[in-house]
């Protein structure tokens, strides 16, 4: 698609993929390199994985099989844990921001 190292790579890929997936979107989100597949029930999961596949390999595209994660329940996205729950901060992060020293200098 575009020479290694060009700072506008990410952005040609995710223009390619929401193209791609332009009539496909209810199961699919797409954000930068990433694809996630939500579904209501393990069939309808099956099946949009297979037509996902599908799809990629139709356009020429294909994924890193050892990056790819298949069939959870939750998942770890930008910071934040996705579920049937709801949308909540990754408690990882958090620990992270509760060890931070607080500032030494109130600068104006």
């Amino acid at each position: 698609m575009t020479p290694f190292g060009l700072s506008t790579s990410p952005a040609a890929l995710q223009t390619v993929l929401l193209n791609v997936f332009a009539f496909k979107r209810p199961h699919f989100k797409l954000y930068m390199d990433d694809i996630c597949v939500a579904t209501g029930t393990w069939s309808e999961h099956l099946l949009a994985i297979q037509q996902m596949l599908q799809t990629l390999e139709k356009n020429c595209l294909t994924v890193n099989g050892a990056k790819c994660q298949f069939g959870f329940d939750e998942m770890s996205l930008l910071g934040f844990l996705i579920s049937a729950n709801g949308i909540r901060v990754d408690p990882k992060r958090i620990k992270i921001i509760e060890k931070l020293a607080p500032p030494k200098k109130n600068k104006k």
